[in-house]
């Protein structure tokens, strides 16, 4: 995570305020979850019936991407497995978020924080939510995958975000609906997004 910081353009944090105290209970959430499924449809079932993911489409479109079928013959080992073995990058979970909430705090540029509740600011962003330093966004009706279970709304405060604090600004303000003229110095939006661990995710807004 350290050398994402310093070539963010515009950082959006969703539901990372709290990372650092969840990393003690990861090994138990990892325990808690199944070594894979006996299909698809059966892992987007757990992710949905588990609330991990609230958003049953948005289920069925991500967790395909996060399992993929298993080559061992085994019949100890299911059909499905998951495709990144998070335990084996337990060494560094907390390099990626120690420090992560000042990093945030010290980019020289507009700031995002979106929340599915104020519960989840650590000491850091509170101050710095008080003193102003940021913009931040609490989407009720969401669990920790804030971006899975209301991805309409993630995405309408994203393009919000950009258009009052991007270089294209002035072009939706004018109501414009041509693409958008690079030679003139005009961006796009580009948006990437880094998750981690499921303890929230990264996003950096390009425009």
């Amino acid at each position: 995570m350290n050398f994402l910081l310093p070539h963010l353009s515009k950082p959006v944090f969703a539901n990372i305020g709290s990372a650092i105290e969840a990393l003690p209970h990861m090994n138990s959430l990892l325990n808690a979850r199944p070594d894979g499924f006996d299909s698809v449809e059966e892992a987007v079932e757990w992710h949905v019936n588990t609330k991990t993911i609230q958003n049953s489409t948005s289920a069925r479109m991500s967790i395909p991407a996060i399992i993929s079928p298993s080559d061992s013959s085994s019949p100890k080992v299911p059909p499905f497995i998951w495709r990144t073995p998070l335990r084996s990058t337990a060494p560094y979970w907390q390099s990626w978020f120690a420090g992560l909430s000042n990093k945030f705090l010290a980019v020289r540029t507009a700031r995002l924080l979106v929340l599915a509740g104020t519960d989840r600011l650590d000491k850091e962003l509170m101050i710095g939510q008080m003193q102003g330093k940021f913009q931040m966004v609490v989407v009720p009706g969401t669990g920790h995958m804030l971006h899975e279970d209301g991805p309409t709304r993630q995405a309408e405060i994203m393009v919000d975000f950009w258009r009052r604090n991007g270089t294209c600004g002035s072009w939706y303000q004018e109501g414009r609906r041509d693409p958008l003229p690079v030679s003139n110095g005009y961006g796009a939006l580009t948006v990437n997004s880094v998750p981690h661990l499921n303890t929230g995710s990264v996003f950096d807004v390009q425009g």
